[in-house]
């Protein structure tokens, strides 16, 4: 059975920071993937090496507002529906909510799926994020 996954992270910089750092196409590329293009409304893709399935942009965007990029994602052969989200909390902190759908806990843990990727692949990433 699959259920969305979702992970919070609270981030020590203002919304309008968090929100280039997930759309600035130099930025992306500092923490999430080597090949990006970002052309909001239309188009948020991503791929390279340390992407899964990372041969080619394997995204279409959904939705994009000043707070939350919505995308299908074809992982696994499975479209899933990955979603950031951000909320002001105070003036110079951030709570981002990642969350995604199709997501098997057990088939992560046994390596059957990769769709856990953004849990594994956020973390590492959001360490490394261009923040300042």
């Amino acid at each position: 059975m699959t259920e969305p996954m979702i992970v919070r992270a609270g981030i020590p910089a203002p919304v309008e920071r968090v929100r280039r750092a997930l759309t600035d196409p130099a930025d992306l590329r500092v923490w999430l993937a080597e090949h990006v293009e970002v052309e909001l409304p239309e188009r948020f893709a991503f791929w390279g090496r340390t992407t899964p399935e990372g041969d080619a942009p394997h995204q279409r965007l959904l939705h994009a507002d000043e707070r939350t990029l919505r995308f299908a994602w074809l992982l696994d052969g499975e479209e899933t529906t990955t979603e950031l989200s951000i909320e002001a909390d105070g003036d110079d902190r951030t709570i981002l909510t990642l969350s995604q759908t199709h997501f098997d806990f057990q088939d992560v843990i046994t390596g059957k799926s990769i769709r856990g990727c953004c849990r594994r692949t956020g973390a590492r990433c959001w360490q490394t994020w261009p923040i300042t």
